[in-house]
């Protein structure tokens, strides 16, 4: 409640509605004129008008028996009125007005005289919500006061002098929610499902005690008290339905409920809780009848419990009408669920005979068409059945050769089941490119898939080999390595090795290992396709300064670069400012091979010859050093070696697998006249095949062609410097602390229920067969794939708070836990048909040998390829699980940052259920959606429980419910104090935006800094300012500041 002054204190408009009292009767001499009763009700239309409606002789009595003023009857005592004590109930409140101007609260004590008189004991209420003292505003007095009006007053509101004379207006008018959403989420809290109802019924006659990770074990005394283990069966009703009415008002607040009077929006909510209920999944599994049956025994069910619960006297025939609306929604429910069934497994049996034609057009026959449409599919002969059981088609025919091709051309164009597809706008900015490229195929989907795995695979083998000499080289002293370096890009190996024998000889061997695989990295390239000279003792080098080397070299050809590079960033819709260093890098070396930068008739650049073709001795193209030997002064203009050959390793992978990839379509990989690969004509290469064989239809081209493309060409390029810098500081203020590396924990969850808890717990705690750099997995997400001036310190945040450990360990359990349960499923044929269904066409002729490695516990090539797609269906490791927005305009990823998680969330229940369930398999989309939350609620409220402990705050075991439901929605994106502070208020708008910018807690508190210096306000926020600090901040905040008194506020 607020006091409202002379000085213009904001209050909220009256309600539409309120309750006679005695005081409202005897304070207006128009009312008693009109014989109005205490209970009658004012009614004020919306257009200012007011009438008044009569209430019903039971209404009036019960406005009577609790209208209690100051101790004493204010009318006359019903001789029906019987001497005891009850609780007061919340309707029993909202239904006096007089009992709301006293403050009383549900489970004050009621009590009524052997001579009438009332008189309400305190039991929960203290006063301090009592209408103070005043002068009460009657309808005379608003009508002529000007002053009263001007201020907002209304009738039943009071004037209350101080003890300086001063006079205030204090609003004692229920205000009611005011907002749709608060309704709705109201509705929800206050309504019950049949296990809330059930966990009340069992309390009130078995409670039982309860384990605290905070206090340990509390017996049920402890848990709810001597007076309610004391008190009857119904009394204990009583007391838990009171207590949750209390709940309530401390959540949503006093004056809001009792303004409150019901709608829409809250019957809306309750019916939400019950329908959210896990038992409703139950009957959808049954045969229409059967499903009516269930549902009447859970809706019945449902009804006498909610009126135990609630204390209300035992309603058979009300429970009887419950039970028989239930088991007509029920039946009607699955009824037409199966309809869709039916539907779905129509379109699985056409996907089916598109298998079958595509089987019988190739020149198969007989046993052997079905043969290879199980293996295609993935199906038994069970599973086929099935399929055939529930469709409405006629029996699966085998076509002649001729009209299966027929029948095939016509499924590319017209078949829905061949291509499907989503909401492109939202898929678009949302889905990842992974499902949707496998929405149309998912042999294409796997490529991709593939792609990336041995992209990732090979750079860290190359890496691993390197990487001990790279360690040493950083080690070594300035002057040193300079020295070394100079000669290892002059391809002088034997002058740096006899330095090393001399400074370093630990470095010699580890030196020829890295050349080793350099030589092999050329070896690579070249079968690949890629027309390169290997040169001896090669060592790449990446320049990263050309303005200094010309001018170093005593040339001065600077706006002819200046213009090229204009060229070439306009090809790119970007400024030259906004080039990365590793494309600046790329024409300055194709323009010290001759090369100069056009734009193809797309506006796109390439790259065109501008020197002569070949080497006269070789005949091969020219591609040799423009400068053969670098002196010292321009070594400082390249990247030092170690960087150098880490990201030519990089490179080159992504190169050799780009054109492995492209170079398996009929077309070929195209390049263009520089030699590198034309991404557009390989990409239409790509789904020509995918078209070919009768995968894709025609109508998916367009979109295909575009993800892809964001795929090869967006996906490639970095944003800007000062975009990477503004993630950067965004992770820096965010989750480089311990709190956040614990949060990582939660993770743990996916794998629980995706490859279950034995073989996650297994991963967990035993030896790791497989580690995360075997699948070059590690950095955190692709989110991070972009290095920018602060991802070296970001890096050593994260490693330094565990974040990087957690983080590691969460994917060696997940990668080890799916090689685990891959690994017994290859032990028994219906397993390795599983297997096949998934991983048949990515391994192809080769899932027989992927078989063979999971029994012999090999760590191949395939089964890291296995272990790099079973990761990446659950979390977003590369670009290919980003949206294609993400891919197409690098700038725009910012706004992704602390986005991926959920995205891939969304990703997962999308695969794992919602396509479960449109396929037709309800039992399996019902469980993993139960699995789901079941493991995503308990390891997330754990680690949130476990972040509070250690920030010093209070667990309060009565809130983990509430906490395991914003634990599993957070997960999701959603979170409580975005629904405290904006949807509870109906800021459908501010809660958007909060959802959509990008993290910037030290960028907002370096923003925030100069206006609070200007207002004095720098000690009342000073640990605001210290919070978003890396590392220590957030646990600073808790310990040394004010965080805990603040969350307590904010929770109060």
């Amino acid at each position: 409640m607020a006091l409202v002054d002379r000085y213009g204190v904001t209050r909220k408009e009256p309600s539409e509605s309120r309750v006679f009292t005695a005081a409202d009767i005897a304070g207006s001499s128009t009312l008693q004129s009109k014989g109005y009763q205490p209970g009658d009700t004012l009614v004020t239309a919306s257009d200012g008008t007011r009438s008044v409606t009569v209430a019903s002789p039971e209404q009036r009595m019960l406005a009577a028996q609790l209208d209690v003023i100051d101790n004493t009857p204010s009318t006359p005592v019903p001789e029906t009125i019987q001497a005891g004590e009850r609780s007061l109930t919340q309707e029993d409140i909202r239904g006096s007005e007089t009992l709301f101007r006293k403050g009383y609260l549900p489970g004050d004590v009621l009590v009524t005289s052997e001579d009438g008189s009332r008189e309400v004991r305190r039991e929960y209420s203290d006063g301090s919500l009592a209408v103070p003292d005043g002068e009460a505003v009657t309808e005379e007095m608003l009508a002529s006061s000007t002053t009263l009006r001007e201020r907002g007053a209304s009738v039943g509101d009071v004037i209350v002098t101080a003890e300086d004379g001063t006079r205030s207006i204090y609003d004692a008018t229920p205000t009611g929610l005011n907002s749709t959403i608060k309704e709705l989420i109201y509705g929800f809290d206050k309504g019950g499902s049949l296990i809330t109802n059930a966990g009340a019924f069992l309390d009130a006659r078995f409670p039982i005690p309860f384990f605290s990770l905070s206090e340990g074990f509390l017996s049920a005394t402890e848990v709810f008290g001597q007076d309610f283990m004391d008190a009857t069966v119904p009394e204990r009703v009583d007391m838990l339905a009171r207590q949750k009415e209390r709940d309530l008002i401390e959540e949503y607040g006093y004056n809001e409920l009792y303004g409150q009077d019901g709608g829409f929006a809250q019957t809306a909510g309750a019916f939400t809780k019950a329908l959210a209920d896990p038992t409703n999944l139950i009957p959808l599994t049954k045969a229409p009848l059967a499903a009516a049956g269930i549902s009447a025994v859970l809706g019945g069910a449902y009804e006498a419990l909610e009126q135990a619960r609630s204390g209300a006297d035992y309603n058979p025939s009300r429970v009887a009408a419950v039970a028989s609306g239930s088991a007509l929604f029920g039946g009607a429910i699955t009824k037409g669920l199966n309809v869709l069934s039916r539907s779905k497994a129509n379109k699985m049996f056409d996907a089916i005979q598109v298998e079958v034609n595509r089987a019988a057009a190739s020149g198969l026959r007989g046993d052997d068409v079905i043969a290879q449409t199980l293996r295609r599919t993935g199906l038994s002969m069970d599973d086929l059945d099935n399929v055939v059981e529930k469709s409405s088609r006629d029996l699966l025919s085998i076509p002649t050769k001729k009209s299966a091709r027929k029948a095939l051309v016509q499924a590319m164009t017209q078949d829905a089941a061949v291509s499907r597809v989503n909401n492109p706008t939202i898929d678009r900015v949302l889905g990842a490119l992974s499902t949707r490229i496998g929405n149309h195929s998912q042999v294409l989907k796997y490529r991709m898939r593939e792609f990336d795995a041995m992209s990732h695979i090979n750079t860290a083998k190359y890496l691993h080999r390197v990487e001990p000499f790279i360690r040493g080289f950083r080690k070594l002293a300035k002057p040193l390595q300079k020295r070394v370096g100079l000669h290892l890009v002059n391809q002088e190996l034997d002058a740096a090795k006899d330095i090393l024998r001399k400074a370093a000889p630990e470095l010699v061997d580890s030196l020829s290992g890295a050349k080793s695989a350099l030589d092999d990295i050329g070896e690579e390239l070249q079968e690949a396709g890629v027309n390169i000279n290997l040169m001896d003792n090669y060592w790449p080098r990446l320049l990263t300064d050309m303005d200094s080397l010309m001018i170093k070299m005593g040339r001065q050809p600077k706006n002819f670069v200046d213009r090229q590079m204009g060229i070439y960033a306009k090809g790119l819709n970007r400024n030259v400012e906004e080039l990365t260093s590793e494309q600046k890098s790329e024409v300055y070396d194709m323009l010290f091979r001759k090369y100069r930068v056009i734009l193809d008739k797309n506006g796109k650049p390439k790259f065109v010859y501008g020197g002569n073709r070949t080497d006269p001795t070789t005949g091969s193209l020219d591609k040799g050093r423009v400068i053969p030997k670098l002196t010292e002064d321009m070594l400082d203009s390249y990247a030092s070696v170690d960087d150098a050959i880490a990201l030519y390793i990089r490179k080159a992978m992504n190169e050799v697998e780009t054109r492995k990839l492209f170079g398996r379509t009929k077309g070929g990989v195209a390049t263009d006249d520089a030699g590198k690969v034309d991404f557009k004509r390989s990409i239409g290469n790509l789904v020509n095949d995918e078209i070919s064989a009768g995968r894709v239809s025609t109508d998916a081209v367009p979109e295909l062609m575009q993800m892809l493309s964001a795929r090869f060409e967006g996906g490639n390029q970095t944003p800007h410097a000062m975009m990477r810098v503004l993630r950067d500081l965004g992770y820096l203020g965010t989750i480089a602390n311990p709190l956040s590396a614990i949060k990582q924990l939660g993770d743990l969850a996916n794998s629980a229920w995706i490859y279950g808890l034995r073989d996650t717990l297994g991963a967990a705690f035993s030896r790791k067969d497989m580690r995360i750099i075997d699948i070059g997995l590690e950095q955190i997400s692709a989110e991070m794939a972009d290095p920018g001036l602060l991802s070296k310190a970001l890096m050593r945040s994260l490693s330094g708070t565990g974040f990087r450990a957690v983080d590691r360990f969460g994917k060696e359990t997940t990668i080890n836990a799916a090689i685990r349960a891959a690994r017994r499923k290859s032990l028994n044929p219906v397993g390795r048909q599983e297997l096949r269904k998934k991983y048949g066409d990515m391994f192809g002729g080769s899932f027989d040998s992927f078989i063979d490695d999971l029994q012999r516990k090999s760590m191949s090539d395939n089964v890291k390829v296995f272990a790099f797609n079973e990761l990446a269906d659950i979390q977003p490791t590369t670009h290919l699980e980003m949206p294609e927005l993400w891919n197409a305009n690098p700038n725009l990823r910012i706004l992704y940052s602390l986005k991926s998680f959920t995205l891939k969330m969304w990703d997962l229940a999308r695969n794992k259920i919602w396509n479960e369930w449109q396929s037709g398999s309800k039992v399996t989309a019902a469980a993993n959606m139960a699995r789901m939350g079941a493991y995503l609620a308990v390891a997330n409220v754990g680690t949130e429980v476990l972040r509070d402990m250690l920030r010093g705050k209070e667990v309060n075991p009565d809130d983990l419910p509430n906490e395991a439901l914003w634990a599993l929605l957070g997960v999701f994106g959603a979170n409580k104090y975005t629904s405290d502070r904006y949807l509870r208020n109906g800021d459908i708008t501010d809660a958007g935006w909060a959802l959509i910018r990008p993290p910037t807690p030290i960028i907002d508190a370096l923003v925030k800094l100069p206006s609070d210096v200007i207002q004095g306000e720098v000690d009342d926020n000073l640990w605001n300012y210290v919070r978003p600090l890396p590392a220590t901040g957030d646990l600073m905040y808790y310990w040394l500041g004010d965080g805990i008194e603040k969350s307590k506020v904010y929770e109060d």
